[in-house]
């Protein structure tokens, strides 16, 4: 999509997971116009998305961004390949789709204002529409029901029980949902997924799915090349704008009236 408009309220650069969420959220408020940047291609026909299996056909392509750690001492001073999506949703469209909250302990460990085990699954849940299954002994006070990332249970297989079962067998307690709750981490249990009807759902999902009346915008396979920064009134540097390359290699620079993301 071309920028019909120069000029925004927010530039939200990066179109992956998160910053999918951040700019739908922005958007809600139909008077703010929001511009989300994203280096990869629209995930619309990525059928390696899409398809729960296909992940593995994302990486060490255009579609990954391919990047090399520095050498680490705890891997022997080696460089490790982590693969990142490079498209819309990002690695949220190529993962193993489990969903797994983790502990809410860990959160409250951090001590960070705003960033509470319960403060943290409060939004996890919101983000979330559950599709719950007549076997799982689902947590529902732990599960959203509205949001835009659809999930749900995979079909029971008998391997399923007979791996339950072996957990069991080495004294693990079943805790049917505890990697939604996230009340502890000792036990066994089955993990709800990021599918629904067989496809997988991604960050994507909350800039393609929702209406926003024309006040989002999706710039995809367009690279952030320059933050602008100028000075305030204070004389203290802030984030204006940006500088981008598009595709076809032509540069356009679009202007922040509040804030650079």
């Amino acid at each position: 999509m071309a920028a019909s408009n120069l000029t925004y309220d927010f530039i939200v650069c990066g179109g992956g997971t998160s910053g999918c969420v951040v700019a739908a959220r922005l958007a809600e408020d139909p008077a703010t116009k929001v511009v989300l940047i994203e280096a990869g291609q629209h995930n619309e026909n990525l059928e390696n998305v899409h398809m729960v299996g296909g992940w593995s056909q994302i990486v060490d392509k255009e579609t990954d961004w391919n990047i090399i750690s520095v050498k680490g001492a705890g891997v022997n001073d080696r460089r490790i390949k982590l693969t990142r999506g490079k498209f819309l949703g990002g690695c949220s469209g190529c993962n193993g789709t489990l969903c797994v909250r983790g502990v809410r302990q860990d959160f409250d460990d951090w001590d960070l204002e705003g960033w509470s085990g319960d403060e943290f699954f409060k939004y996890m849940s919101k983000a979330e529409t559950f599709h719950g299954k007549d076997w799982f002994e689902a947590d529902k006070e732990s599960h959203g029901y509205d949001g835009y990332l659809h999930t749900g249970l995979h079909g029971l297989a008998p391997i399923s029980d007979m791996v339950k079962e072996s957990m069991v067998s080495k004294g693990l307690p079943v805790d049917h949902d505890m990697f939604t709750h996230g009340r502890n981490s000792h036990g066994c249990g089955h993990a709800t997924r990021t599918v629904y009807k067989g496809l997988r759902t991604t960050g994507a999902d909350f800039v393609t799915i929702p209406k926003h009346k024309g006040n989002l915008e999706l710039l995809v396979e367009t690279h952030v090349d320059k933050v602008i920064l100028e000075k305030d009134k204070n004389g203290e540097l802030k984030a204006t704008g940006v500088r981008a390359i598009k595709a076809d290699g032509s540069v356009i620079e679009l202007k922040a009236r509040k804030e650079v993301i």
